[in-house]
C-alpha cells in the first residue's frame, strides 16, 4: 500500500480502474517536519502534495493536523466511491503512534 493523503490523487487513479476491483487506500500520521521531508523527498508520495506539506509544516500539532488530513480525505473517497459504484476501504498505518491511527479509524467509522 502506498500511503496518500490527498483524495484527488486517489479519485484520478481509481477512475482508470474497473469499479468491480476494490481498492485499498493507505494513510497514517504525520508527526514531525523530519518524517515529512522523509516521505517527501526520500519517498516521492504521490499524494503528499506541497499544499498539504506546506498545511502541515505551519500546524500547531502536526499529528492532530495529519489526522484532520486523513479523515477529510477518507470522507472524499466515500462520497466518491458512493457516486461512482466503487469499492474502497482504508488501511491506516499507526507508523510508531498508534494513539493517533486509531483516532482516524475512530472518525472515519462514524462517517
Amino acid at each position: 500500500t502506498q500511503l496518500t493523503y490527498d483524495s484527488k490523487t486517489v479519485t484520478d487513479f481509481i477512475e482508470k480502474v474497473d469499479p468491480s476491483v476494490p481498492i485499498l487506500v493507505g494513510s497514517g500520521p504525520i508527526t514531525s517536519l523530519k518524517r515529512l521531508e522523509f516521505f517527501k523527498k526520500q519517498l516521492g508520495i504521490p499524494g503528499l502534495s506541497d499544499g498539504i506539506a506546506r498545511i502541515l509544516r505551519e500546524a500547531k500539532d502536526m499529528g492532530e493536523k495529519s489526522v484532520e488530513i486523513c479523515v477529510e480525505m477518507y470522507q472524499n473517497l466515500r462520497d466518491f466511491a458512493r457516486s461512482n459504484g466503487y469499492s474502497i476501504g482504508a488501511h491506516v498505518m499507526s507508523i510508531r503512534y498508534p494513539f493517533l491511527a486509531a483516532k482516524i479509524v475512530e472518525k472515519i467509522s462514524k462517517l
